[in-house]
């Protein structure tokens, strides 16, 4: 079985596990992340990227299509989660419904025989310019293995990270309270002070349509002389919910 493919019927208890709600929020988390793809790629961008390279009927033991081919369509994937987090019980869903080609006929499906790509879905949300969980993506499944490991490599790295960034900020406000309480000595200290109040005074403004958070911290750290972290996706990590981007990341 490979590591990209996952079954329908595991998608809601990994997204409960992982994000620690419970089941109900993310199956409704999961209804409302498929009908924003639908928006996006249903109705504004004609279905560019086919629902059925995502999803498909697979088998018992394996991911391997189904020699019948049928054919997935997002409201009756939609309905799927909307069914366990709208209704009374506690049970998901056993089946989805989707259309049998060869029988022409729409056929209720068992999830678990329902298979889905997390690579592929991955790319779907960031084409819509939607996050994908990193309870489906590969990239943070993976990660999320490594976290509940007691690997103590990856624990010293990720405190090294910590420790980083806490020593950074605390040094940006340092160059702040600098740069407000003293005169600079020629044009270069000058300009370096005012690109200094300049930043943090951005970061005082309610947050524009298309800013980003992590990004102008590191800009920020630059401008003041040092370096904070190399990677965005670093401070994204420890801040994310602080920062609103439009641009899918």
């Amino acid at each position: 079985m490979s590591d990209d493919s996952v079954r329908l019927s595991d998608l809601v208890p990994e997204y409960s596990r992982y994000y620690k709600v419970t089941p109900k929020e993310a199956a409704h988390a999961l209804h409302e992340l498929i009908d924003d793809l639908y928006s996006e790629h249903g109705e504004r961008r004609g279905n560019r990227l086919s629902i059925n390279e995502i999803f498909w009927v697979g088998k018992p033991e394996s991911s391997k299509r189904a020699s019948k081919n049928y054919k997935f369509h997002f409201q009756l994937l939609s309905q799927y989660f909307e069914g366990f987090f709208a209704s009374a019980s506690e049970v998901i869903p056993a089946c989805v419904s989707c259309y049998s080609e060869s029988d022409e006929r729409f056929k209720d499906i068992p999830a678990s025989l329902v298979w889905m790509s997390r690579c592929k879905f991955s790319e779907w949300a960031v084409e819509a310019g939607i996050d994908p969980p990193d309870s489906i993506s590969k990239a943070g499944t993976v990660r999320k293995s490594l976290e509940d490991s007691n690997d103590s490599a990856l624990k010293t790295l990720e405190l090294e990270s910590i420790r980083k960034i806490m020593v950074g900020l605390v040094q940006l406000i340092k160059e702040v309270d600098k740069a407000h309480c003293e005169q600079p000595n020629n044009y270069d200290e000058k300009r370096r002070s005012d690109r200094i109040k300049l930043r943090a005074s951005r970061l005082n403004k309610p947050p524009r349509k298309n800013s980003d958070l992590y990004r102008e911290l590191i800009e920020f750290a630059e401008d003041a002389g040092f370096e904070l972290v190399k990677d965005r996706q670093t401070l994204r990590r420890y801040m994310h919910g602080e920062s609103k981007t439009s641009s899918g990341e």
